[in-house]
């Protein structure tokens, strides 16, 4: 069983109109220490969210009345509530524009049901971390290509010690970067990657990566890890990353070392597509009234 990841003062909102989902989160959460508040609709959500002002909040997305979404915008409509954290959660498949619409309500991240229990500890203890840290400031610095990133991996984990300006051009990127050796073992996290992790160096550096973050074991990600170290090729894996209210991908380098792996925020990849789907739907809107008109003819 995980070890409790709560402090006695945090206090968590569980909205889930499934009963039996509902409780079973509620139970998990009670195990590892926090004040639990529940609710079964988005209308009792907000009234609760009211009165008890929860640091997160659990947030299923088909609710009746109000859904997810509608909740997280009204939460996000409060200034004073801008610290409050929101995980958004589903149990039907989530699409891209799904994913889409979650980053553009405020939700700071998205777990798909049924999860494990250590991949929810991982979410919410992540969006508590960052709530205390605050979000990364992003830097106009100019991105090096994936071929110099991976000779500056290979250079990490090579004898001698690599020069300075090596390091620190892999600290200061605005992109996260982990490199792993041939036994999974984590050699280099900068500190853009520490906040993507959720973890500090001095807990990563020289573990398994896979002791480190247990959840990564089942997760799609892990399962790209392991192919692109067993294949030796590139792979991509995107998702939404809890506490950056961001789309993040993670790219995976093999290396002669291991694994170079580059955490990448593609909200402004993002903005583009939520761009085209308003075009889609004004020219939808559109079409529809020039209909209409030439039916009154």
């Amino acid at each position: 069983m995980s070890t409790p990841v709560a402090t006695p003062k945090t206090v968590v909102l569980n909205v889930n109109d499934t009963d039996s989902m509902r409780i079973a989160i509620s139970a998990m959460l009670r195990h590892a220490g926090f004040e639990v508040l529940e609710a079964a609709t988005g209308e009792e959500a907000l009234e609760v969210i009211e009165r008890n002002e929860p640091h997160v909040v659990i947030l299923d997305i088909n609710l009746p009345g109000a859904n997810g979404y509608e909740v997280c915008r009204r939460v996000r409509a409060n200034p004073f509530r801008s610290t409050m954290r929101i995980l958004l959660t589903s149990a039907t498949n989530v699409s891209l524009e799904d994913k889409i619409e979650t980053l553009e309500c405020g939700a700071d991240g998205f777990l798909e049901q049924p999860f494990e229990l250590e991949s929810l500890f991982s979410c919410v203890r992540s969006l508590l971390d960052d709530g205390q840290a605050g979000r990364p400031r992003a830097s106009k610095q100019t991105a090096p290509t994936s071929a110099t990133l991976v000779q500056a991996a290979e250079t990490v984990a090579s004898e001698p010690p690599p020069a300075d300006h090596i390091l620190q051009t892999l600290e200061h990127l605005t992109d996260g970067v982990m490199c792993l050796d041939n036994a999974w073992r984590v050699t280099f996290v900068n500190a853009m990657a520490e906040r993507v992790l959720g973890r500090t160096r001095e807990a990563l550096l020289g573990q398994v990566i896979w002791m480190a973050q247990p959840a990564l074991q089942a997760s799609a990600l892990g399962t790209a890890y392991r192919r692109a170290m067993a294949e030796r090729t590139v792979a991509t894996v995107d998702g939404i990353r809890p506490a950056f209210n961001a789309f993040m991908r993670a790219r995976l380098l093999p290396t002669a070392q291991g694994l170079l792996v580059l955490f990448q925020n593609m909200n402004a990849g993002l903005g583009a597509a939520r761009s085209a789907r308003r075009a889609r739907a004004d020219k939808a809107a559109d079409d529809s009234k020039r209909a209409k008109t030439l039916r009154g003819l």
